[in-house]
């Protein structure tokens, strides 16, 4: 089952798959939705997001609106800032879409994981430790 966002296009609010998302969309969100993609919250309404995937952080944090921004001049560390992999809590948000895959924050420890990961021994390999 592919997670569908609410994303402007041309002006309008349509449903579309997260997989299609690119920066520079703005996305819509509301409680109960997962945030699709690394973000910066543009515009909030009472908006707390359960970041705890991330952070370990056991309750949820408030985030309000920021100044948008270019990639290179995005701050995660501000409290605009919005990660792919949390949740929506309470209230609604418009953000901006900057960084998708395996650019978010979550992408980044999946990859750094896998390139941690040793391949498995070869057939020569534990035919040679058995000696």
């Amino acid at each position: 089952m592919a997670l569908k966002v609410q994303v402007l296009r041309d002006g309008q609010p349509q449903q579309r798959p997260a997989a299609e998302l690119v920066p520079g969309d703005v996305v819509l969100l509301s409680a109960g939705d997962l945030i699709p993609a690394d973000a910066q919250v543009l515009e909030a309404k009472d908006f707390f997001v359960n970041q705890a995937l991330l952070t370990g952080e056991p309750y949820p944090v408030e985030r309000h609106a920021g100044a948008p921004t270019d990639d290179a001049a995005w701050d995660a560390e501000a409290d605009s800032a919005i990660f792919m992999g949390s949740s929506v809590v309470s209230g609604s948000a418009r953000a901006l879409v900057m960084r998708t895959a395996k650019r978010t924050a979550i992408g980044q420890i999946a990859t750094s994981l896998e390139s941690r990961r040793r391949p498995p021994p070869s057939r020569s390999a534990r035919a040679a430790s058995a000696c």
